[in-house]
Parts: structure tokens; C-alpha cells; sequence
């Protein structure tokens, strides 16, 4: 009989082991399942806070319309317009925030469902001033000679601003609940 090799020594006690790591359920003994400490449904109120960043790119355009009198009488009426300009600004802060909801087990599963009321006060400000905005545009003259006058200038903005106070939110969701949490 041919002597065997040390490996072959070595692979028998070791393919036992795994294939006793591949099937621990042959061997284990079901355990009764734990009963779970959640409720199957309820309310939930929360409190908190948060650093938010916002962003504001849009772009501001004037547009002008005027009517020349005299008297009562219309002697002349134009209009100016030009080309939107850039209004770009960040802002950011800490901002407290408030949560409630409620929630409710499908029946026999640990998946739920719920709705989350959100509240944040964010009182967050952007603002540009001394903003330009080209114009071009024509006057055109209603009695005697109809005539149309060109003309070109700019529409200075003093001050613009955006402002959020508030953020308000209504979520539904769908989630799955674990024995402790």
C-alpha cells in the first residue's frame, strides 16, 4: 500500500471543517425567535440642527415701457430692454430644526409605514447691490411725423435680495424595523 502524503494528511480533517463551516444549520439548534420590544405603531417628535449652505444663481432682467404725455394726449411711447444679468451669492448658517410623525407595522411584518412632518427655520439671505443691466431701446413719436428715436443706457438696481425664512416639509415613507431599533 503507497504511504500517504503529508498533505493528504492535512486535507481530510480540514475538508471536514469546511464543510462544517458551509452547514452550521445541520448541526444548530433552532433557537425560539425574540419577541420584538417595538410597538406596532406610534408617534415620534424630534429636535435638532444643522448647517445649511444656499445658492442662489438666476439672472435679473429690466424692462422698461414708458408713454410720453402732453396733456392728456400720447405724443410718444418706447420701450428699452437688454440682456439679463448675473445674480450669484451664498449664504449659510446653523439652522434649528423640529420633526414629528407617527408610524405604523403592516400587520404579521416588521416593514412599516409613516409620515414625517419637518420644520426648519433657516433665515438665510442673499443679497446684491449696484447691479447694472445694459439697455437698448427706441421712442417712436405718435403725432405729426411719425418718427423713431434710438437710444442706449442702463438700468442700475439699487439693491436685490432672496430670502428663505422657512422650510417646511410633509414626507411619507416605507422603511423595515430590526429587533431593537
Amino acid at each position: 500500500m503507497p504511504e500517504e502524503s503529508h498533505l493528504s494528511k492535512r486535507l481530510g480533517p480540514l475538508t471536514a471543517l469546511f464543510v462544517l463551516a458551509l452547514c452550521p444549520s445541520a448541526f444548530a439548534q433552532e433557537a425560539p425567535p425574540l419577541r420584538s420590544t417595538l410597538p406596532q405603531s406610534g408617534f415620534f417628535v424630534g429636535v435638532g440642527g444643522s448647517y445649511d449652505w444656499a445658492s442662489v444663481d438666476q439672472d435679473l432682467k429690466g424692462i422698461g415701457l414708458s408713454d410720453v404725455l402732453l396733456g392728456s394726449s400720447v405724443i410718444a411711447s418706447g420701450s428699452a430692454g437688454g440682456p439679463a444679468a448675473a445674480f450669484d451669492s451664498d449664504g449659510s448658517h446653523f439652522a434649528p430644526d423640529a420633526q414629528l410623525g407617527y408610524f405604523r407595522h403592516f400587520t404579521g411584518s416588521d416593514r412599516l409605514a409613516g409620515l414625517k412632518f419637518s420644520y426648519k427655520y433657516l433665515d438665510l439671505t442673499s443679497a446684491d447691490k449696484n447691479g447694472d443691466i445694459p439697455q437698448a431701446g427706441s421712442f417712436t413719436t405718435t403725432i405729426g411725423k411719425r418718427r423713431t428715436i434710438p437710444f442706449k443706457g442702463d438700468v442700475t438696481i439699487a439693491s436685490s435680495q432672496i430670502s428663505i425664512d422657512h422650510q417646511l416639509a410633509l414626507m411619507p415613507f416605507i422603511g423595515r424595523s430590526f429587533d431593537r431599533s
